[in-house]
C-alpha cells in the first residue's frame, strides 16, 4: 500500500498520529536528518545510532527481508517498549508522535498484526490483517484504552519517513 493510501485508510478509521520510540541520544540526529531510517539504513551510511532492537531481531529482520523498514506503533509504548525497557537494551527510551500526514510522500507501507518478526505474525500490504478492535482502540478518542490490548501492531515504512519536526510525547 501506498503511504497516501494508507493514510486515507488510517483517517477513515479515525486515528491521526502513529508512535515511533528510539532512545533519547538519536533525537538529535533525527531531527538534523529530517527522518527516521532503518537500523539498516543507518548502519549502511555510516550513521552513529542507539539501537533499540538486539542483533537477534536485527537477524530475523533481514531473514524476513523487513531490515529496511521503519516501524510505527499503534500505541505509545507497545509491548516492544517494555521489553527493551525491561531488558535494560536502552534506559532513556523517547516516544515520537508521528502524524499521519508524514506517511503521504512513503512509497511502500506494509501493516503487521503483532511483532512483524515474531513466529505469530502476519504481516501483509493490506490493513485487513489488522484487528477491528485495535483500530477501534487506536483511535485518538479511546488511545487510553490500548493499555489492555496485547498484540503490538505495527505498521512498517520502507526506506525513509521524511518528518518536518519532532514532536515528542512523554518519555
Amino acid at each position: 500500500m501506498t503511504g497516501s493510501e494508507t493514510t486515507r485508510f488510517l483517517r477513515s478509521r479515525g486515528i491521526d498520529c502513529l508512535y515511533h520510540f528510539t532512545s533519547r541520544r538519536n533525537v538529535p540526529s533525527i531531527q538534523s536528518l529530517g527522518c527516521l531510517m532503518s537500523w539498516f539504513d543507518l548502519d549502511q551510511q555510516g550513521i552513529v545510532y542507539t539501537p533499540s532492537s538486539d542483533s537477534k531481531s536485527r537477524d530475523l529482520d533481514r531473514k524476513l527481508g523487513l531490515e529496511r523498514f521503519v516501524r510505527l506503533a499503534f500505541e505509545p509504548r507497545p509491548k516492544m517498549y517494555w521489553s527493551v525497557t525491561l531488558q535494560k537494551r536502552v534506559e532513556d527510551l523517547e516516544v515520537l508522535s508521528i502524524p499521519i500526514d508524514w506517511l503521504e510522500s512513503c512509497q511502500h507501507v506494509l501493516f503487521s498484526k503483532g511483532n512483524a518478526c515474531s513466529h505469530a505474525a502476519v504481516v501483509g500490504e493490506h490493513p485487513h490483517i489488522l484487528p477491528d478492535e485495535l483500530l477501534s482502540m487506536a483511535s485518538t478518542s479511546s488511545i487510553d484504552k490500548m493499555g489492555s490490548y496485547d498484540l503490538q501492531a505495527e505498521l512498517l515504512v520502507l526506506g525513509t519517513l521524511p518528518i518536518t519536526f519532532n514532536q515528542r510525547i512523554a518519555s
